[in-house]
């Protein structure tokens, strides 16, 4: 059974869901809608495979960058997005309300919005010197380039990963959670961590600076009441990394 939502006046947010999921039910959706999203893909690419024969080795689904391989993360992608929607609207909310796609507090928005520079400084500071390689895989471009899919690849990793990411994790996950024992607090830093260990490939320093951006990304998400500022926030922030690697990938650095 859903919980009662959080009624600490700092956790007020507008339009509030009457009713969040609790916490195995919001993991279990969590877990489902991840589990639905693979096995779709998992559909695609054996059709893919049986009506293209090239595509036998499936190398196509590690390499990154692969433009068939970026079209079935993101259907993927829409599919898990679906079903948390889903279960956004069985728990007796609107979906809109309960993922956080509401006006941002407006007491709180200006503050917020220049909160969203933080992450954008942090990883400057390390683009100085011209290493965002080791945010995001440079290689990936490259072979996007190679394939005639970089523009593909660049708005997955620009936009529409962010927003799946977001509603995942300062969406769905933060809504269920905050309103249970670990609080906010908890809430946030559990999932930034959670989201960091899906980001291993990255190494220690990727990992330390992912989890950074989670937790900034959380806070802005309690802060303003709504999930549109750390969106926008890890929009800006991926398209700042990416504007360095395609600066660098057409030779404008060194």
């Amino acid at each position: 059974m859903a919980n009662q939502t959080d009624t600490l006046p700092m956790s007020a947010e507008p339009n509030p869901a009457a009713r969040p999921w609790g916490f195995w039910a919001t993991l279990g959706w969590t877990l489902l809608a991840f589990t639905v999203g693979l096995l779709v893909a998992g559909v695609v690419v054996t059709g893919l495979v049986r009506w293209d024969t090239s595509l036998s080795d499936y190398q196509f689904l590690f390499r990154n960058g692969n433009p068939i391989g970026s079209s079935v993360m993101l259907l993927s992608y829409g599919v898990l997005i679906t079903v948390l929607v889903f279960a956004a609207r069985c728990s007796g909310s609107s979906a809109a309300a309960y993922l956080g796609f509401v006006r941002p507090r407006g007491r709180y928005v200006l503050a917020g919005l220049l909160c969203v520079v933080f992450p954008l400084l942090l990883t400057f500071a390390h683009a100085m010197q011209f290493d965002a390689s080791q945010f995001l895989n440079a290689h990936g471009f490259d072979r996007a380039r190679a394939a005639n899919g970089l523009i593909i690849h660049v708005m997955a990793v620009v936009v529409i990963g962010p927003v799946m990411e977001e509603i995942v994790f300062r969406g769905f996950l933060y809504r269920g959670l905050s309103a249970t024992r670990i609080g906010i607090a908890g809430t946030v830093v559990i999932t930034a961590l959670v989201w960091a260990l899906m980001h291993a490939g990255k190494g220690p320093a990727g990992i330390f600076d992912t989890a950074i951006h989670g937790i900034a990304w959380g806070w802005l998400r309690w802060y303003t009441g709504s999930i549109w500022v750390p969106i926008a926030s890890h929009v800006a922030n991926n398209g700042f990394s990416v504007l360095l690697i395609l600066l660098g990938l057409y030779g404008w650095f060194g």
